[in-house]
């Protein structure tokens, strides 16, 4: 039973995993008919995410207008026309023109032909594992070419070709660069665990993960189907094709083990020492089980911890690294395969560059052959656990966090600039909102915040003043939460905090202004000073109390903290324009040594950072920014 559009050619495995149209083998021996050259040093322009393996661009462009064409040379199988028809909505709404779908050939101008001559029938072949996902994409004066010996490859260089339009500054056309690409992924497993357990998500919700997974070269969809708070669906083997089958295995708690006689007799009549020994001969009949229905084994690290005599797992079980940086490594050398999701757990809401810098292989201190590096890590997967995230916020809480981690498994390592990552990051993530692919914590953003604005007449009024707050703020992840109040499967995510973005893009722009630019700092910071008399009508309410119990957290006091952290990024201002410690000439603060005073603020703005809980005030950053950036004489 296939649960998604078939147009994806997305499959599903038991709680579990679905391979969307599929992954280039690392170790595969036949040579891939598409040649892969040497990739280039310099990163270019190009905002493409991921990015490629190569690019070869040139100083001019090719405009694209009404009446666009997309030719495959061979016949349209159902898969490769619902491709086209999605891209070619993409390519409409990004441009406004008209797209068309045909095999007519005429003038190559104002086309893309597609070429893929893997297809000799109208019938859509299965994805899997393995496949060859590698393309070439072609950008001339005289036309646009897309090859690939796969569809799957086909719809990568779909993705690619879509990022690459550009609008003109000074007029409404539409441009895309000349250039050529040629590429392939580094890794052929590349997911997304979605947990659906502690909070179910409806089916919409799954579609439009696989609209985004598919743009970012996302290749596996593993569904958590079951957990504490829900078993969600029935054995799993007749549901989903797929090969791969995930037991869990971790966290296993076993004091109802130790505590029932009935337990420990069989321990001891099957020689099993301990409990550790049980779940190691649990574990190996599950795999049997497995193999009797052709399924192979995914679980947790844990799995491994519970190797007892006789016990161990056949080596084709595939360990899923996700506590011990060590484990990849253990894995790796007792010959299993690997997939990395230690330090890809979205749901964390760490930075985008933290996941960045988790490399499957670098990170985890490998110092292997080459060769067996490729052919025991298959990848990595990112994690998104629901404790805190149900339908309403799941899509903020995966985009863009997820663009960084899928870079880091398709392109090459060698791919590492921050702020090049961010660029088009941020630009992607507008992109699935343009695209419509059914993402909502763009497009209801500003909704959502005026759902917290009770009294009709003010809405208008003051949603302005508290979009400005919140796009400086930032959610905290569960660590932080799960410290404030009891959270359960019932608990309405629908707080402050849960409309958050996951990353402040405002902040991160703000990283890159000039240190010296301080008209556009001090418009900003008078802003924020001035932005809570501005939402006083907000905490005026006579209804305050209800007003609380809606936001979650207490936006007045992070309002007033905004405030504070405005007027001191001005004091900072003045002190670059006219050495003073404060303008008031009184004020104590005058007979402060420099390095007091930055100390002094530098401690505050930390402590309004933190100060309300479940939320971080990302607008300290920048402010810290600058105090870090005045030169003090020891």
């Amino acid at each position: 039973m296939i649960l998604s559009k078939r147009s994806f050619n997305i499959l599903f495995a038991l709680f579990i995993t679905s391979i969307l149209p599929s992954p280039y083998l690392l170790y595969e021996q036949t040579p891939s008919t598409v040649p892969i050259a040497k990739n280039n040093s310099t990163l270019t322009n190009i905002s493409v995410i991921p990015y490629p393996e190569f690019i070869d661009k040139k100083n001019s462009t090719v405009t694209i207008s009404n009446g666009f064409r997309i030719i495959s040379k061979q016949n349209l199988t159902e898969d490769l026309q619902l491709a086209l028809h999605r891209y070619s909505k993409y390519i409409s709404l990004l441009t406004g023109i008209s797209v068309t779908i045909n095999q007519t050939f005429l003038s190559p101008r104002n086309k893309l032909i597609i070429d893929c001559p893997s297809i000799i029938s109208k019938i859509d072949k299965y994805p899997k594992l393995g496949e060859d996902e590698s393309y070439k994409l072609n950008i001339t004066k005289t036309g646009s070419y897309l090859y690939s010996l796969s569809l799957t490859g086909i719809i990568r260089g779909l993705s690619t070709f879509v990022q690459l339009i550009e609008q003109h500054e000074s007029s409404n056309t539409f441009y895309i660069p000349l250039v050529n690409i040629i590429d392939r992924p580094r890794f052929m497993w590349r997911g997304l665990l979605l947990d659906v357990s502690r909070h179910w998500m409806p089916v919409p919700v799954i579609e439009r993960t696989l609209n985004t997974m598919e743009l970012s070269k996302f290749n596996v969809l593993h569904l958590h189907l079951s957990d504490d708070q829900g078993f969600r669906v029935e054995k799993m083997t007749k549901l989903f094709p797929d090969p791969y089958f995930h037991i869990g295995g971790d966290e296993v708690e076993g004091s109802q083990w130790t505590q029932s006689p009935t337990i420990q007799q069989f321990i001891k009549e099957h020689n099993l020492e301990n409990n550790l020994g049980l779940q190691a001969y649990f574990n190996k009949r599950i795999q049997k089980l497995l193999k009797k229905y052709g399924k192979i084994m995914i679980g947790w690290e844990e799995i491994l911890d519970e190797i007892h005599e006789n016990q161990t797992i056949d080596k084709d079980a595939v360990i899923q690294t996700w506590l011990r940086q060590q484990a990849t490594a253990n894995a790796v050398k007792n010959g299993y395969q690997v997939i990395v999701s230690n330090g890809y757990y979205l749901n964390r809401l760490l930075s985008s560059i933290n996941y960045y810098k988790v490399d499957p292989i670098l990170r985890n201190n490998l110092y292997l052959p080459r060769e067996q590096q490729q052919n025991n890590i298959l990848g990595g997967e990112a994690c998104v656990w629901s404790e805190y995230i149900a339908a309403n916020s799941v899509d903020s809480r995966i985009w863009p966090h997820a663009l960084a981690i899928a870079e880091r498994l398709w392109s090459p390592s060698s791919i590492t600039n921050e702020n090049f990552l961010y660029e088009r990051l941020f630009r992607m993530n507008h992109l699935f909102d343009t695209m419509q692919t059914g993402v909502t914590h763009i497009s209801l953003y500003k909704s959502q915040l005026q759902n917290f604005i009770l009294d009709p007449k003010k809405k208008l009024d003051l949603l302005q003043p508290l979009i400005i707050l919140a796009d400086v703020c930032e959610p905290c992840g569960p660590q932080e939460r799960s410290k404030i109040y009891t959270y359960s499967a019932n608990t309405p995510l629908t707080t402050f905090t849960d409309v958050l973005q996951s990353e402040s893009e405002l902040i991160w722009k703000l990283g890159k202004l000039p240190i010296n630019d301080e008209l556009s700092y001090r418009d900003i910071f008078q802003t924020w000073s001035i932005n809570h008399l501005l939402l006083r009508e907000l905490f005026d309410n006579i209804e305050k109390t209800k007003n609380q119990k809606i936001w979650g957290q207490d936006i007045e006091q992070l309002s007033l903290n905004l405030a504070n952290t405005g007027q001191i990024g001005l004091r900072i201002l003045d002190y670059n324009s006219k050495k003073i410690l404060n303008s008031d000439k009184n004020n104590i603060m005058n007979s402060w040594t420099l390095s007091y005073w930055i100390c002094y603020h530098k401690t505050l703005l930390r402590q309004l950072e933190i100060q309300v809980k479940e939320v971080r005030l990302a607008a300290v950053r920048p402010v810290l920014r600058l105090f870090d950036s005045i030169q003090t004489i020891p």
